[in-house]
């Protein structure tokens, strides 16, 4: 007689206990003295299975965010831009230390850094920055880095041409463990400032970020902040590729802060120039502003 399955499958058996089907006069009935298992094989093809606490199984889910986070995610990597603007205008500028809308460039160019305290310097040694790491992307978009050896407040110049700045990091310093001065990235003519390290900073910061080619950028949070009784707008705007700069989000904030969720994450395409901007009510005003989310391989 063949063996209803959808029956044995639909019959109620002990929790953990499968026994051999035996079959007499046409009814199927279960033995009580087997034990079966589910087993589990990963992509090596070796067996596992889920621990138990107790009889019941020991879980434990990482979110998403901390998988990336702990490099567990291929081709995946969390992105946090930070930046502090203490003297805002009525005008638009973007939430960095240099308190204008920030120039990008449309070509590559080898970078002039220098510093504004003679300390800063790797040879001979000075007390503060000896060493700054430029890291930024070039002209295909793609991710480069350069570390130059400071020269006080001589210019320095890259050897590797950057169309965008996404940091500037001291990377070794003197005595005093920090830069002495501010330090400053500026184009080949030395006209425009590209990116500055506040006094005893370390790094620069800059409420602002270029996806590189072949990635795509998600962003699942904004922050700001404003703490000078002067009251500002502040938004977060984006140019995709070939776009005009839109603004997707924004806030009116007095002496306070506050946390923009974005419950679905905004997708944005490679190439595109992010970045906080803020324009104060009245001149003057201390905003911080900041964003994060991850990239992945497109």
């Amino acid at each position: 007689m063949a063996i209803d399955f959808v029956n044995l499958l639909n019959r109620s058996v002990r929790s953990g206990h499968l026994d051999p089907v035996i079959v007499a006069d046409g009814e199927i009935t279960l033995k009580s003295n087997s034990v079966s298992a589910v087993r589990f094989i990963d992509e090596s093809g070796d067996i596992y299975g889920p621990k138990q606490i107790d009889g019941k199984l020991r879980t434990s889910s990482m979110p998403y965010l901390y998988d990336i986070a702990e490099g567990n995610v291929p081709d995946h990597s969390a992105v946090r831009r930070f930046g502090h603007n203490a003297n805002v205008a009525v005008a638009w500028e973007t939430v960095y230390n240099v308190s204008n809308l920030k120039t990008y460039l449309t070509a590559g160019e080898r970078l002039k850094i220098t510093s504004s305290s003679a300390a800063d310097d790797g040879s001979p040694l000075g007390n503060g920055a000896r060493t700054v790491t430029i890291t930024g992307l070039d002209d295909n978009y793609a991710i480069i880095s350069e570390t130059v050896v400071m020269n006080g407040v001589a210019n320095v110049l890259t050897d590797a041409f950057f169309l965008r700045i996404s940091c500037l990091t001291v990377t070794t310093a003197g005595a005093t463990g920090y830069n002495e001065g501010t330090i400053t990235a500026s184009d080949n003519a030395d006209a425009i400032i590209l990116e500055q390290i506040e006094i005893q900073k370390n790094t620069s910061l800059c409420a602002c970020y270029t996806v590189p080619a072949g990635y795509t950028f998600y962003v699942t949070q904004a922050m700001v902040t404003e703490a000078s009784s002067k009251g500002s707008q502040l938004g977060f705007w984006v140019r995709m590729f070939g776009v005009l700069w839109t603004m997707q989000r924004t806030v009116v904030l007095l002496d306070s802060g506050s946390v923009l969720p974005m419950t679905i994450p905004m997708k944005l395409p490679s190439k595109t120039d992010i970045e906080i901007r803020a324009k104060a009510v009245l001149a003057g005003a201390n905003v911080t502003a900041g964003f994060e989310g991850w990239i992945e391989v497109t």
